[in-house]
């Protein structure tokens, strides 16, 4: 890093006085790093709501180096040494040195690291700012994670302090909006972008919808991150309950001590004693994927499950750019799995809600490599379950949950998704987040070779054209010959795939940098996992009868089966009834495809699951469409199965007309019910009377 002159904006807080950047970049950027944009949350502020920094115009902040890290787990072994504070809210600033400093595009970068790990000097934000084709201001900052940021409880809830790390990023959106204009940033124009938490947090912002209210941003990326990724329970879940009980005997809290005073004792105790409790209960919980320390249902920033959002369409209509990378899951599973029942047990212990059914249905979908080539493992060193599990859990945590927002999306904005395809690594593929040093043209990345390069610049520009325009096709830059990404259809889906057939790095060809293809890889084990979304949610939220009459539908297309379902209204009015019964505080329920006879009428009752003291229904009705080419064959008299499945919703009634209506259906279900009694009655009755005879 190179110091040539001092860039120096003024703020309400005082005079930030940063430094010029270009080592190893193609032109000089402006950098401001370690920008206070809270009040440390240490002492009496620890576990409390982030509070904004005063003003103070005599100040003067040196900005020339990052500030320290939220105290976590590093986040891979051997990288970089990092300095840890609790007081660690503070952003960096950045900009292209020349050109106009006036009404420039804003893109914030927020980091992942599972809300355990990880910080934003990470992210190469200057060298991606640098490289970009036209100028923009690009944002990176700290929040608070692991216990500090995340630390689930009913407790927490009545002490008002859930999800403060998401707190710590919305107060970081309100500074840039009232300060960005100082760094030649446009706070109307401003882009969030992460990845892994990064992108569930954005996922999270987007659905934190008030009617009226506008947004802190215009437009979103979501790498490898969506809402419905992993679980997201209430706050008082069991298993928080549990981590939450784990984390104040690591911290030494009296068994005895009265409810009030926990977070007083939690405020007093040094640092070291808060991280040295937080890793020894991520680390209890880690083995499961379990992992302690994440987001919850807190009523506000996530108000309810967000698959329920989905369907509700109460989220921000703002462009979005998304996507996945082939071996999401390499970092995270056992790569010395090697018996078959490892791998049943793995999910039984991360979805335990799960039933046999469920998991012997992953079993097919993911054959085991002793009956099939599928996944049979060839490495040297690996478990031979290794590509098999690594497979499932890649489509279970990251790839459904991405296309899920590209498919409910998609009808309302535009809508970008991607596919990383690029093998850097012979045991861990295309991995998670790989395409970060891609992105921002890390150095290093350039360095490998020609091929390595234009991937990079690909990315980048696609990138910063999005962040600039809205568009990642509107600025051309050196890369104008780039292919046309386009909008995501739902009807015909398809994908921009990065790196496809590149496997340079390990000794293999050069492949291709960007392809725009038809989006069917792993899409019918993605169907299963996006069907099964909700079954981890463990949510009890309550609603009314009618909302829950609402979610319950059929679908009437082809679904993991080889044969359609025959589905009639009769079914849906059989739903009805089941939805009533339903309100009594029942458990998770799965009722599997059953074939009910009533009367000439055959019903087809496809998979969902019902848990009705959390409203938690699997619905199957925006379940991605298969193409025509790919949709099973139709037998004669079956239902088509691009038909719209019928809903309450769909007739567009007031809800007084539902509940109406349901007691209608209901009452026409009982008279049903006596009159085929009767009928049973009668033909038994006249049996008797003809063996009298």
């Amino acid at each position: 890093m190179g110091s040539q002159i001092n860039p120096t904006v003024t703020l309400p807080q005082g005079k930030i006085v940063g430094v010029q950047l270009q080592d190893s970049l193609p032109q000089p950027v402006d950098g401001w790093l370690g920008v206070p944009y809270a009040l440390p949350p240490t002492g009496d502020r620890r576990f409390r709501l982030p509070v904004k920094v005063s003003p103070s115009p005599d100040t003067v902040v040196d900005a020339s180096k990052y500030g320290p890290s939220g105290p976590g787990k590093p986040l891979l072994a051997g990288g970089p040494a990092l300095t840890y504070s609790e007081d660690c809210l503070t952003a960096n600033i950045f900009r292209q040195s020349s050109g106009s400093h006036a009404k420039l595009p804003v893109a914030l970068y927020i980091h992942g690291g599972a809300f355990n790990r990880g910080t934003a000097s990470m992210h190469k934000t200057a060298s991606m700012v640098a490289h970009a084709p036209e100028s923009l201001v690009a944002v990176s900052f700290n929040y608070r994670i692991g216990a500090l940021g995340f630390l689930p409880s009913g407790l927490s809830a009545k002490e008002g302090v859930l999800n403060l790390g998401l707190r710590d990023q919305i107060l970081m959106m309100e500074w840039v909006q009232e300060n960005i204009e100082a760094f030649g940033g446009d706070p109307n124009n401003v882009t969030l972008f992460g990845l892994s938490a990064g992108g569930h947090s954005i996922g999270h912002h987007l659905m934190h919808y008030k009617e009226g209210v506008a947004p802190l941003f215009h437009k979103v990326i979501l790498e490898s991150g969506a809402p419905t990724s992993r679980a997201v329970r209430p706050y008082d879940a069991p298993i928080h309950e549990a981590q939450f009980k784990d984390f104040l005997r690591a911290v030494g809290v009296p068994e005895d001590l009265p409810e009030n005073e926990i977070f007083p004792f939690l405020r007093k105790q040094p640092e070291n004693v808060i991280t040295t409790a937080q890793t020894a209960t991520f680390d209890k919980y880690n083995p499961s994927l379990r992992w302690a320390f994440q987001p919850v249902i807190d009523g506000d920033i996530i108000a309810r499950p967000p698959l329920e959002t989905w369907k509700q369409g109460k989220w921000h209509k703002v462009p979005i750019m998304t996507g996945f990378t082939t071996n999401e899951g390499s970092l995270y599973v056992d790569k010395a799995m090697s018996t078959s029942s490892q791998f049943r047990n793995f999910f039984e212990e991360l979805l335990p809600l799960l039933s046999k059914e469920d998991i012997d249905t992953i079993d097919g979908l993911y054959p085991d490599p002793a009956t099939s080539d599928e996944y049979k493992e060839t490495r040297k060193g690996m478990g031979e379950q290794y590509k098999r599990i690594e497979a499932a859990y890649a489509h279970y945590a990251y790839v459904a949950p991405a296309r899920q927002t590209a498919e409910f999306a998609s009808p309302s904005v535009p809508v970008y998704l991607y596919h990383w395809a690029l093998v850097t690594s012979v045991n861990n593929g295309a991995q998670h987040g790989d395409n970060m040093r891609y992105e921002v043209c890390d150095p290093a990345v350039l360095a490998l070779s020609p091929t390595q390069k234009e991937l990079a610049g690909t990315l980048n520009a696609y990138v910063t054209s999005f962040i600039t325009k809205g568009d990642p096709n509107a600025v051309g830059g050196d890369y104008a010959k780039r292919p046309k990404w386009e909008a995501y259809d739902s009807k015909a889906p398809q994908v921009l795939r990065f790196g496809a057939g590149n496997e340079e790095l390990i000794g293999g060809g050069v492949g291709s940098p960007a392809s725009f293809v038809s989006d069917d890889w792993g899409r019918k084990q993605c169907e299963f996992w996006w069907s099964h979304s909700m079954v981890e949610s463990d949510t009890r939220y309550e609603r009314d009868a009618t909302s829950a009459i609402d979610d319950i539908t059929f679908i009437n297309r082809p679904f993991l089966s080889s044969s359609p379902p025959s589905i009639t209204l009769e079914t849906n009015r059989l739903s009805a009834i089941m939805a009533i019964s339903s309100l009594s505080p029942l458990r998770a329920r799965l009722l599997r495809t059953t074939t009910l006879q009533m009367g000439s009428s055959r019903l087809r009752v496809s998979q969902m699951c019902l848990s009705t003291s959390s409203g938690l229904l699997v619905d199957q009705r925006k379940q991605p469409q298969k193409r025509q080419s790919e949709a099973n064959p139709q037998s004669p008299g079956s239902t088509d199965p691009s038909y719209p499945a019928f809903s309450f919703e769909s007739l567009g009634l007031s809800k007084r007309m539902k509940v109406f209506l349901l007691v209608v259906l209901s009452i026409f279900g009982t008279i049903e019910t006596w009159f085929w009694c009767q009928t049973i009655w009668r033909w038994w009755k006249s049996k008797q009377g003809s063996h009298g005879a």
